[in-house]
């Protein structure tokens, strides 16, 4: 799939890849991941902010996703519901697991199932 993400996340997407030792795709797979176990939490975060449901003026970066059929038609429902494309989606599931793993949140959850890093080595 090759995505259309703003400039900004696209920079943070190669800088948080490279700071946990993982590819641009590995961590954006990651992020997804999180996003939607993140979604049955009831957390005001798992919404689309209005301002990432617009179009984006950035640049094109080609991503390969591994995430199995069910995640993809999970996070094209999403999409569809927020009347966002699946780039504002992604970028949302991104933006998450950034402020996440900043705030201690993700790092404390993932060391407490036995986790290895601040993403908890998970498949």
């Amino acid at each position: 799939m090759t995505l259309t993400l703003s400039e900004f996340v696209a920079d943070t997407l190669r800088a948080q890849a490279r700071a946990n030792a993982l590819s641009s795709e590995e961590f954006l797979d990651r992020a997804a991941r999180y996003y939607l176990s993140e979604r049955s939490t009831g957390r005001p975060a798992r919404k689309l902010p209005a301002f990432l449901r617009s179009g984006s003026n950035g640049r094109t970066m080609g991503l390969e996703l591994d995430l199995e059929e069910t995640s993809w038609e999970e996070l094209e429902a999403v999409a569809k519901r927020e009347g966002a494309s699946m780039e504002r989606v992604l970028e949302h599931a991104l933006l998450l697991l950034i402020a996440d793993l900043d705030s201690g949140r993700v790092a404390t959850r993932f060391v407490e199932q036995g986790g290895d890093g601040p993403l908890g080595g998970e498949d």
